[in-house]
């Protein structure tokens, strides 16, 4: 955003952080993505005596948030129209007669004036405020664990429910890389290994897969 904002034409922009700026190349511990150390991590992962509870904290553990890549962070360095203030946590927000927008900090501070703000926060996972997932869970109840819902094995939503979760959503049942390609390749396998099978079966005999078998 900030060299979005540098290509329109901004005099200044400023990257306002609560935490220092974390420099990364990626947004997972590298022991999760590496050919030697990934395979270790994946089942004690996904072992069947991990709880969701402990599935919970090694994703947390795993995943530290946000952080810019080596390249953006000496892109920041040199431009001359980005000011990176870190430990600056903006509580509120205000409009003057100008129209003009302040940032009024936890410690006091009003920085501004802006002609315009953007939230790059993020958001922390939570199925329920989904209004697709929401439904779902209305519908269909099942364990919420940290915001992430508890799925079956083969992702689907539950057993006699056939529909089935991919991405960021599906990371109890698949892992902290579960939104990387790591996790799309090992949840397509998943789920095209249930449809295979299932269409294996309606060829063969004429009859559907039971929920319990997928």
């Amino acid at each position: 955003l900030c060299f979005a904002a540098e290509r329109h034409g901004a005099a200044c922009t400023l990257l306002a952080r609560r935490d220092a700026l974390r420099v990364s190349q990626y947004d997972l511990d590298l022991s999760w993505l590496g050919w030697k150390t990934r395979p270790a991590k994946i089942s004690r992962y996904l072992s069947r005596r991990a709880t969701p509870e402990d599935r919970l904290a090694m994703l947390k553990a795993a995943r530290k948030g946000g952080s810019v890549s080596p390249e953006a962070k000496r892109l920041l360095d040199a431009s001359p129209t980005v000011v990176v203030a870190t430990g600056t946590d903006v509580a509120a927000t205000s409009v003057d007669e100008f129209g003009k927008t302040w940032l009024e900090t936890v410690e006091g501070d009003r920085l501004g004036p802006f002609d315009r703000v953007w939230l790059a926060t993020g958001g922390a996972p939570g199925v329920a405020g989904s209004p697709l997932f929401g439904a779902m869970l209305r519908a269909r109840p099942v364990d919420v664990v940290g915001g992430f819902p508890a799925l079956h094995p083969s992702l689907r939503w539950d057993v006699d429910t056939p529909v089935y979760v991919m991405g960021a959503a599906a990371a109890l049942a698949l892992g902290p890389d579960a939104l990387n390609l790591a996790g799309a390749r090992m949840s397509s396998c998943r789920v095209a290994s249930v449809i295979r099978t299932t269409l294996r079966t309606r060829c063969l005999d004429g009859e559907t897969m039971s929920p319990e078998a997928a």
